[in-house]
Formats: structure tokens, C-alpha cells, sequence
């Protein structure tokens, strides 16, 4: 478990670009995970898009943060 995550933090730090996703018919979980992450790369100077593919997000998610 420690090896794999000092190979995902090498990723992140050697690479510049992300793309943040989830799957489809994402929950509140999937939502706040890919927020998460964002905020974390944005806190590391890091260039990143967050694409998701469903086409309403329900309103109830509308507080969160991004």
C-alpha cells in the first residue's frame, strides 16, 4: 500500500495536467471525490478539467464547493 502510494504522488507531482471524472450517474460520494481531487491539484499550482457526463446535476449538489 505504501509503494503505490508513493508511485501516485510521484505521478502527481511530475505531471502538469489532469482530467478529473466519474462515472456515470454519479452520487453525492462520486461529486465530492472528484472535488476533492481538484482542490488538491489546485493547492499544487496543477492545471485540471473536470468533465462530467451526465446532464443534470441535481440541485441538491449545488452547495458544493467548485
Amino acid at each position: 500500500m505504501i509503494e503505490q502510494l508513493k508511485e501516485i504522488n510521484k505521478f502527481i507531482t511530475e505531471a502538469d495536467n489532469f482530467l478529473i471524472t466519474a462515472h456515470m450517474n454519479a452520487d453525492g460520494d462520486a461529486y465530492a471525490s472528484m472535488l476533492a481531487m481538484a482542490y488538491c491539484l489546485e493547492r499544487m499550482n496543477k492545471n485540471y478539467h473536470i468533465v462530467i457526463h451526465d446532464k443534470n446535476i441535481e440541485e441538491k449538489y449545488s452547495f458544493m464547493w467548485g
